[in-house]
């Protein structure tokens, strides 16, 4: 399902989704734009909220959640992603 980012750091994001999602669901994301790419990121539902036209979905990604499941490599992709998006959507 398609979704549109509303904020984005390292370690979560705000997407404006067509429908509710249980909050705790766990998702997988694939984020793309003209300069990146990063697939099959995990990440844990934090809320769910009417908001304009649906849903403001609030979410935490997985990596940042534990010591065992801390990635480095995606921790530096999410960075530059938050970088790439703070240049861009200001």
């Amino acid at each position: 399902m398609a979704v549109t980012c509303l904020d984005l750091n390292r370690y979560g994001m705000a997407v404006l989704c067509p429908r509710p999602v249980d909050s705790g669901a766990h998702l997988f994301l694939d984020i793309e734009g003209k300069y990146i790419s990063e697939s099959r990121i995990d990440a844990r539902v934090v809320s769910c909220q009417p908001f304009q036209t649906g849903f403001r979905v609030s979410l935490q990604f997985s990596y940042c959640l534990d010591k065992k499941g801390y990635s480095r490599a995606i921790d530096n992709a999410l960075s530059r992603i938050e970088g790439f998006y703070n240049r861009f959507a200001s």
